[in-house]
């Protein structure tokens, strides 16, 4: 967007203003700071509840609702949205309800912070993802789309990351391993090299997951074992 004949970054908002969201807000900040021009322009959150448009979070407003939103995204040649939510089912749900209408004005950027070294790593990634504060990827890596990696998460070798998954803060994942779609992994886990996590499934905190886990399972413990959600 341009302002006065400079750009002032791309208009973009967040859905939801929980925690997470709040996060990604400061994601945005420290992406700005760290960029000789300003690459993003936070217009404000979007909340489930138009009662709540005007409100301030931290000092980012929340200025559309998701049932105005499409009346709002209107108003620009192009914006972007992040989808940041913890819960695969809930941020797929929202990517769908935007797509319904097939807004092709949106835009669905990768947030990377500047801490995550992505060069000369040959990394293949997607669309929507968040890359959080002092997450390590080793080379070879494939990430899909819509995908949360928290802060300080380490990804080996060659692991394909499906989309739509959460991958929680502080999280080891050894070389050539496969998590599927809509995959939970809770913060502290690990997961040993070559292992496949399943669509759907869920590893619980702090588990050693030695073995594959199949899908819609969850598997916790240490090490862990998989029941059926």
């Amino acid at each position: 967007m341009s302002e006065k004949g400079r750009w002032n970054g791309l208009p973009l908002v967040i859905f939801g203003s929980g925690g997470i969201s709040r996060e990604v807000a400061k994601l945005v900040e420290d992406i700005n700071r760290n960029s000789p021009s300003k690459v993003f322009d936070l217009l404000g959150f979007v909340e489930k509840d138009a009662s709540h448009i005007g409100e301030s979070v931290q000092n980012t407003k929340i200025i559309s609702s998701d049932d105005l939103f499409q009346e709002f995204a209107k108003h620009f040649g192009c914006l972007g949205v992040v989808i940041p939510q913890g819960v695969p089912n809930i941020k797929t749900r929202i990517y769908n309800k935007l797509m319904e209408h097939q807004a092709r004005n949106l835009v669905f950027p990768n947030l990377i912070h500047p801490t995550v070294d992505t060069e000369n790593i040959r990394l293949e990634i997607c669309i929507g993802n968040i890359i959080s504060k002092n997450s390590l990827i080793s080379i070879d890596v494939k990430i899909g789309n819509f995908n949360l990696i928290n802060a300080n998460v380490n990804i080996g070798h060659d692991v394909v990351i499906g989309d739509f998954c959460v991958i929680n803060s502080l999280t080891m994942i050894a070389g050539s391993v496969e998590i599927c779609n809509g995959v939970t992994i809770g913060a502290g886990s690990s997961i040993y090299q070559g292992l496949k996590i399943g669509k759907d499934a869920v590893v619980g905190m702090g588990s050693s997951v030695i073995t594959n886990v199949p899908e819609k399972t969850t598997a916790m413990g240490v090490p862990a074992t998989s029941v059926r959600i």
